[in-house]
């Protein structure tokens, strides 16, 4: 609600640098951990426990990459209305993957075989 809310207050203002992913942990109880065995939570069981659900918001930085004014407001934001932030600095893998491919830098999001 504090995230509409905000947006409402001043669309214009707060329409950029939310975080860029959104974590939901459904506190299943043993009983319904048996039944439901799909690792995606169904529409009905985020609805019906959303309030005991745990949230985590994530913004993710790459190489070189640092937060925008923009984005640090956002995220003092969420803290004030008592929202889990956190900020996961990726770096570049240090050497090729098990699968052989490797990405290519200006190749938009191809890879290649070695």
């Amino acid at each position: 609600a504090g995230i509409c809310a905000t947006l409402a207050e001043d669309y214009g203002h707060w329409q950029h640098g939310l975080p860029d992913l959104i974590f939901w942990k459904h506190p299943a109880t043993a009983v319904e951990a048996q039944e439901h065995t799909s690792p995606v939570p169904t529409e009905e069981d985020v609805c019906s426990s959303s309030t005991n659900a745990e949230v985590l918001l994530v913004e993710v930085k790459g190489p070189g990459d640092s937060l925008s004014i923009q984005q640090t407001l956002w995220i003092e934001r969420l803290i004030g209305l008592g929202v889990n932030v956190a900020v996961c600095y990726v770096n570049p893998p240090t050497s090729t993957p098990e699968n052989g491919l490797e990405r290519q830098q200006g190749g938009g999001g191809k890879a290649a075989r070695r």
